[in-house]
Formats: structure tokens, C-alpha cells, sequence
């Protein structure tokens, strides 16, 4: 009996954890970079990029000079803290857009 006990209050907490990491809200930001024309120049920003806190992951679209950025909703990207590592790194930033819905490889019209 405790055995069967112990394994239903396993599966209902994997299940349980598994349920709140779905759930997690995030938000996602579009960094607008300019003079970024390569992979290598790309990476040294997304590397400090992904330092960041609450940043879950971080896209680059060469084509159109952006990062898109997968954040824990809980937290709130600092302008100032991401145009330092843009120019930090060389480039020009253009702007920090807050979006609600993740970037689409097939939406060229941002």
C-alpha cells in the first residue's frame, strides 16, 4: 500500500512540475542592431546577451541586424543595460521592442 502510495505521489509531482514549467509566462524582445553582417560578429553579442538575468534564449536574424530574445516574464529587459553590450561589442543599437509572441522566421515585415 505505500508503495502504491509513494508512486502516485511521484507521478503527481513530476506532473505537477512539468504543468508550471509550461505554463511560465515569457516575453519576448526584438534588439534592433545595426553593422552586424556576419555569425562571428553575432556571436560575442548573444553570448553576453544570454548572461543576462531571466533571458531563456536568444535568436539571431542577421538579415534583418536582430536579436530575439525569450524572456521569464518576471523580469523586464533594461534598455540601457542592452545598448551597452550592443555598443560595447562595436555596433550601433537601434532600438529595444517588447513583444508579446515570439519572432517567426517568416515575419519579414519587422
Amino acid at each position: 500500500m505505500k508503495t502504491i502510495f509513494g508512486f502516485f505521489a511521484a507521478v503527481i509531482s513530476v506532473t505537477l512540475l512539468f504543468t508550471g514549467a509550461v505554463l511560465a509566462d515569457e516575453t519576448h524582445y526584438r534588439v534592433d542592431v545595426e553593422g552586424m553582417n556576419c555569425p562571428f560578429c553575432a556571436y560575442g553579442i548573444e553570448k553576453k546577451l544570454k548572461r543576462l538575468d531571466g533571458v531563456e534564449q536568444v535568436e539571431v536574424d542577421l538579415t534583418h541586424g536582430q536579436f530575439w530574445l525569450k524572456v521569464d516574464d518576471a523580469i523586464t529587459m533594461s534598455e540601457e543595460t542592452v545598448s551597452t553590450i550592443v555598443r560595447d561589442a562595436g555596433f550601433t543599437f537601434k532600438g529595444l521592442t517588447r513583444h508579446d509572441e515570439p519572432h517567426s522566421q517568416s515575419d519579414d515585415s519587422e
